[in-house]
């Protein structure tokens, strides 16, 4: 018997049914298994394409085709296709391949440093295609390394453990690669998610356009991207800071790769501390760069995350120069852009200031919003700058 789902009710242009839409599955699909999904409109019923199907998780389906069930030369095409539309978008031979739902591959996420690449597996029915995702990536690209760090908590919520390690080739242990003329050592298997951001790459830029001969300091630096591209800008001065010391050593070796040493120094300090001191001191920065890591991963907790979020504006505010730059984001997509709006508010009237838009970004092009699905829109950065 054909494995199927019926379900009650569907969001136009979501790929996900949750587990309270769904009213009943024929064909006794196992948990990962792929079905058909189809809308009960009294007797009738329209198919709504196939899905992977999981009824222990909250998202009990999840759609990524109309036509076709997920076999190798589906999966093909769907590289091909992704690949194809970052060349058309993208110069440099390193950005995010998949991402997720927004790519019609729901739970998966592949980002190409060169010729290699790092997967994330996040539901279990792409778990149970993780051979067929490594050979298409052999098969479309050519990968010289397929490396795997599944150890998200939406793992968790589909009843997998964390996952890591090489799935084919050889991994170096340090990557090298190229975002808009600036060289990047990235590492891979001890670096925060894949290794790198792609996502701020726009953001990256317009900091960089406004860097000239501004003093800039750089939280939650990571490995130094936005410290670089404003280096790279002109900046007559950069601070990084990050709490972690390796990320921090990284930094360090991506500044001295770019000749930026001169320029760019970096401490390893915890972000909220290091604030407080330097508001002791009186010290002010031309541009403040804050890309902290999601205070939140669900919507019950908004509250508590808001209250990080405007805290750590309120401190990078009180360091601002007048008619300064904050160049403030937030990575969670349960935070949306009136919420964060709501949270810098808040923190300039707390701050005694007025700030007004220079301009707002979003992540970058290879990382699309997928209409319909406003959880695929998780990065928000706005450029403010104070009015005194």
């Amino acid at each position: 018997m054909k494995k199927e789902v019926l379900v009650r009710r569907v969001h136009p242009g979501h790929p996900w049914i949750f587990s309270n839409e769904v009213f009943r599955a024929f064909g006794d699909p196992s948990p990962g298994d792929v079905v058909e999904a189809f809308k009960k409109d009294g007797r009738k019923k329209e198919s709504l394409g196939f899905a992977f199907y999981n009824p222990h998780s909250l998202i009990a389906l999840r759609v990524f085709s109309k036509q076709s069930e997920f076999t190798p030369d589906f999966l093909r095409e769907r590289l091909s296709s992704a690949l194809a539309y970052r060349k058309s978008t993208l110069s440099d031979q390193s950005f995010r391949l998949v991402h997720g739902e927004s790519d019609d591959l729901p739970g998966l996420v592949i980002d190409k440093y060169e010729n290699g690449f790092v997967i994330q597996v996040n539901c279990l029915g792409m778990e149970k295609k993780k051979e067929m995702i490594v050979q298409g990536l052999n098969d479309v690209c050519r990968a010289q390394f397929v490396y795997e760090k599944s150890e998200t908590t939406y793992r968790r919520l589909e009843g997998l453990e964390p996952t890591v390690g090489l799935r084919s080739g050889n991994l170096p242990d340090e990557a090298k690669i190229s975002q808009d003329g600036l060289d990047f050592l990235v590492d891979i298997k001890e670096g925060q998610k894949t290794g790198f951001y792609f996502d701020q790459r726009d953001n990256r830029r317009r900091v960089r356009s406004l860097a000239s001969g501004k003093k800039v300091l750089d939280l939650f630096c990571y490995t130094g991207g936005f410290a670089l591209y404003a280096a790279g800008g002109g900046a007559a001065r950069v601070l990084g800071i990050d709490s972690s010391a390796r990320a921090i050593e990284l930094a360090r070796t991506n500044a001295r790769l770019n000749h930026f040493d001169a320029q760019c120094s970096f401490e390893t300090a915890d972000v909220f501390e290091f604030l407080r001191q330097k508001k002791r001191t009186e010290e002010k920065f031309d541009i403040i760069i804050l890309d902290p890591p999601a205070f939140t991963k669900s919507r019950k907790d908004l509250r508590n995350a808001s209250r990080g979020y405007k805290d750590i504006n309120l401190l990078a505010m009180r360091l601002l120069a007048p008619r300064g730059i904050l160049v403030t984001a937030s990575c969670s997509h349960h935070v949306f852009w009136n919420d964060f709006m709501s949270i810098i508010n808040s923190a300039q009237a707390d701050a005694g200031r007025r700030f007004m838009v220079l301009d707002r970004g979003t992540q970058a092009v290879d990382h699309p919003v997928l209409v319909g699905m406003p959880e695929s829109e998780y990065l928000k950065c706005y450029f403010l700058q104070s009015l005194s």
